[in-house]
């Protein structure tokens, strides 16, 4: 069995030397991949001071009631400073906003809770792959008043909107008073009466069968001419029912 080879002192020390190169070098990978990945998430590189977003986010707790719990000023406070820093940094995690921002998680949290119920911040995906972003505030109605003579030409006046004609809408057209038992009958023009007034006057004696022949008109409208010119005297008539005949009085 051959003997190990003895190693000599110059060895050892260049076997040492290039251990702690090789320790040097994959430390330094690893703080390069680091900050790499902290800067395509937008976090501040190791070492680097805070931005004054994540340091006011974080320092944004006035000083606290005499019980020890935060003051309503102190929550508006904080949730102002943290829309502020979501609207200077977007598309960030809870997780990543809470390591950035610092403080306590659950407050944080609770403060992105708060500012999505109210419309200032709006969420994308689920559960924890969140991310969110501040919403943009409308200007206000008086700026934007402000805002649009100033766009106008100097020593122009600018022409009058022509006012719209307000639409006017149309009554309901009545509908016909029901009685009990059906609809009021319509009333009977006179163009209706002269016509079987006409046919009475060519061929008197006639029946009422007869009268609707001869005037084209069905047997509810010659029942109703017949009846409204009995009643004003305009015809005379005799027998009784199908079998009485007519003619002009």
């Amino acid at each position: 069995m051959p003997r190990p080879k003895k190693i000599s002192v110059f060895e050892s020390q260049i076997h040492a030397i290039v251990a702690r190169a090789a320790a040097e070098i994959a430390a330094a990978t690893r703080r390069e991949i680091a900050s790499e990945v902290q800067k395509a998430i937008g976090a501040p590189a190791v070492g680097a001071a805070r931005p004054r977003a994540v340091a006011d986010a974080a320092q944004v707790a006035p000083p606290k009631s005499k019980g020890g719990r935060p003051t309503k000023a102190s929550k508006r406070a904080a949730v102002d400073g943290l829309l502020k820093f979501v609207a200077e940094h977007p598309g960030l995690r809870s997780e990543e906003i809470v390591k950035q921002v610092g403080g306590n998680g659950d407050r944080i949290k609770a403060g992105l809770a708060t500012l999505f119920a109210q419309g200032k911040v709006k969420r994308a995906g689920k559960a924890r792959g969140t991310r969110y972003t501040a919403v943009a505030a409308a200007p206000p109605e008086s700026a934007a008043a402000s805002a649009e003579p100033a766009a106008a030409a100097p020593g122009k006046a600018k022409p009058a909107a022509a006012k719209r004609p307000t639409p006017t809408t149309k009554p309901a057209a009545k509908r016909p008073a029901q009685r009990r038992g059906g609809w009021k009958r319509r009333l009977i023009t006179d163009a209706e009466l002269k016509v079987v007034l006409d046919v009475l006057a060519k061929k008197p004696g006639l029946t009422s069968v007869e009268i609707q022949k001869a005037a084209g008109i069905d047997s509810k409208e010659a029942g109703r001419v017949l009846s409204k010119l009995r009643e004003t005297k305009k015809v005379e008539w005799k027998g009784e029912r199908s079998a009485a005949t007519y003619t002009v009085a």
